[in-house]
């Protein structure tokens, strides 16, 4: 089946979500395309931001790999971390991506470079053209500026008023023509607040998603994220998506049911929809968690998930929508 006949599925975000996503999908005769967030500014990905001028690369290596093709030798390599010396915490993926921008001075250029190596089976687009800053505006009129402070932070939940990016950026134009020839867009699963969102609230990026025609589908984050949406149910994250979305765009809105494991219990909570949501016919409740923990990297200087999405199950479900 050639690419112009096969389902188009945009998937919006960044990190590890999102990578769980694709991973599923590429087993699918389906054409993915990844639009992932620019704010990203910690560890590597943070270093190299600076040194560089560039987009961060860690999220678009994550997908990149996600996408590849099982049997390629050099992507079981893209996420091995340098443990000490000069390179400590670097992914030779990360490096890599810098090294072909440095050649090319065009980060979508390079993705798609790096993709070639990679066999990948789909694309992987940044938002927007330029690197982004996120800043978190707080009820007492301080300012969190920064995805990693942001992260960290365990105000947001109590404190938060409103979520903006500098500078100013347009939505990629390939992107856009993504979006608006795609036959389904999903949104999730991720960081919500620092990944998800700032994928959002690029300039044009809300209008766009309301002008395409194409079928949209939320997927729930397995469980909340302490300091940022604890005791969120999963009509708090839709109400917010909608604020900044200008409206519900959503066709189906997927969650998880399986029980979370006893370890996860000071972590985060399970999200599950209110008795009036679950009523509604968009609402897909499945077991999607995977039960088995992710290991994390002994040089990754950043804390992340250990849990998440099944990528077989969470694409079998895609894919029967």
């Amino acid at each position: 089946m050639n690419a112009t006949s096969m389902k188009k599925i945009v998937v919006i975000g960044g990190g590890t979500g999102t990578a769980a996503v694709l991973r599923g999908l590429k087993e699918y005769p389906v054409d993915c395309c990844a639009i992932l967030t620019t704010a990203d500014d910690g560890g590597s990905s943070g270093i190299l931001r600076v040194e560089y001028n560039m987009i961060p690369p860690g999220d678009a290596r994550q997908c990149l790999v996600a996408l590849a093709d099982s049997s390629n030798v050099l992507a079981s390599y893209m996420h091995e971390r340098f443990h000490d010396g000069s390179f400590a915490g670097h992914p030779i993926g990360n490096l890599l991506i810098a090294s072909v921008f440095q050649r090319t001075h065009d980060f979508v250029q390079s993705l798609s470079i790096v993709g070639t190596m990679l066999s990948v089976r789909g694309r992987v687009l940044p938002v927007t053209l330029q690197p982004t800053m996120l800043h978190a505006y707080l009820k007492d009129g301080r300012v969190l500026s920064g995805e990693e402070h942001i992260t960290t932070s365990k105000e947001i939940v109590t404190s938060l008023q409103q979520l903006r990016l500098t500078p100013a950026s347009s939505l990629l134009p390939e992107a856009r023509v993504a979006i608006m020839e795609a036959d389904m867009i999903i949104i999730g699963s991720g960081n919500f607040f620092s990944s998800i969102m700032p994928s959002l609230l690029v300039s044009d990026m809300p209008e766009t998603l309301r002008a395409s025609k194409a079928k949209k589908v939320y997927i729930a984050n397995c469980m909340t994220q302490n300091g940022h949406t604890d005791h969120f149910t999963l009509d708090d994250f839709l109400q917010r998506l909608s604020m900044v979305l200008g409206k519900d765009i959503f066709d189906h809105i997927i969650y998880n049911t399986s029980p979370l494991p006893s370890t996860m219990k000071n972590i985060g909570d399970p999200i599950h929809p209110t008795a009036s949501l679950v009523k509604d016919s968009r609402i897909i409740g499945m077991p999607l968690l995977d039960p088995t923990p992710v290991a994390q990297h002994a040089a990754d200087r950043i804390t992340r998930s250990i849990f998440r999405h099944d990528s077989k199950k969470i694409a079998e479900v895609i894919m029967g929508l």
